[in-house]
């Protein structure tokens, strides 16, 4: 099912509007179709050859692509741990291994690494190859396919609440400014620049907030882009307790430690607990709290059952919506 015009998410911007709402459309039929126990109307995409290769850890992603493939009928050669059982112990650079994997008859490739420019690297042999590439993650920089299944949940919640005016075929219009906050670590936290970087393209009108400590602050080229479109940047809150009450979409994620200098990290750890999320700060949020996971400490485990806290479904409807995601690009 190789093609030369082989579809290449490598970040946010690689999502056309029209896209993200066929893959939702996909993902609702996916969702009743799972509820219904119906899996063998599923299999869509039978002996389909589908390469899950994770450099760098995960849990959520990995099992959920796995299991999104394996209910799409596909065919799934993967590993959870990449860069430790394979060539690359020996020395083999990343687009040797894609090259050859692609090679095997790939229809899609899904990768998780820790460099920030793996995924272009990876994109550039795929589509040589015509092999369709989803990132799942690349370092710091991008997790646009956490970016649907974020945005897919939002535009739920928000139509339930009333919130949306319209549908374009271009963006999401509101009924009045949708208040974003995004919090922890807006620097190394590939999800919040991700999620950012994706509402300010496909929800008007938007105001984005961010709380975190000081040593961590939003990239330049994200506030960049917020400028070219338009949405404003309300800065850093150092009260939160008295925005909270208007924000309506509340993005938490845990300090990214394992990519801080030491220097950063100490004074992070030192600064993490005045941004923990608690029952007080979802008393007074306006909105819903969602988070990519997994929580470690920066949300208290009472809020676990808070009619706010959106976590739990956020990552439970990521199986639909990664479902539909890789029907779209392996179909196309």
């Amino acid at each position: 099912m190789s093609t030369t015009n082989a579809v290449q998410i490598v970040g946010v911007k690689d999502y056309t509007f029209e896209m993200l709402m066929r893959i939702f459309k996909l993902a609702d039929g996916y969702r009743d179709a799972l509820a219904q126990r119906k899996f063998e109307e599923l299999k869509v995409l039978r002996n389909c050859l589908a390469f899950n290769y994770f450099y760098s850890p995960s849990t959520r992603t990995r099992t959920s692509f796995d299991v999104a493939m394996e209910r799409l009928g596909m065919i799934v050669e993967w590993s959870e741990a990449a860069g430790q059982f394979s060539k690359t112990v020996q020395g083999e650079i990343l687009e040797h291994s894609v090259r050859i994997y692609c090679g095997y008859g790939a229809d899609v490739f899904v990768l998780r690494h820790g460099d920030d420019d793996a995924a272009e690297r990876a994109s550039v042999v795929c589509k040589e190859m015509g092999v369709p590439f989803l990132n799942a993650g690349s370092g710091s920089r991008e997790h646009p396919t956490q970016f649907a299944l974020d945005f897919y949940i939002m535009l739920q919640d928000l139509m339930e609440r009333g919130l949306v005016e319209q549908i374009t075929n271009r963006h999401v219009l509101a009924k009045r400014p949708i208040n974003l906050l995004v919090s922890m670590d807006p620097e190394f936290g590939r999800t919040i620049r991700s999620v950012v970087r994706g509402l300010a393209r496909f929800l008007r009108p938007l105001r984005v907030w961010a709380w975190a400590p000081s040593i961590l602050t939003l990239g330049e080229d994200i506030l960049r882009e917020l400028e070219d479109l338009g949405v404003p940047f309300e800065g850093y809150v150092t009260d939160v307790r008295r925005i909270l009450p208007m924000i309506d979409i509340h993005y938490h994620q845990r300090p990214q430690y394992e990519r801080m200098s030491p220097e950063k990290r100490k004074i992070v750890e030192m600064n993490e607990p005045s941004f923990k999320v608690g029952l007080h700060e979802m008393a007074l949020l306006g909105g819903l709290l969602y988070h990519p996971m997994p929580i470690v400490n920066e949300v208290d485990r009472a809020v676990d059952t808070h009619p706010k806290a959106r976590y739990f479904p956020q990552a439970a409807w990521g199986l639909p919506v990664r479902m539909g995601n890789l029907v779209e690009v392996v179909r196309r």
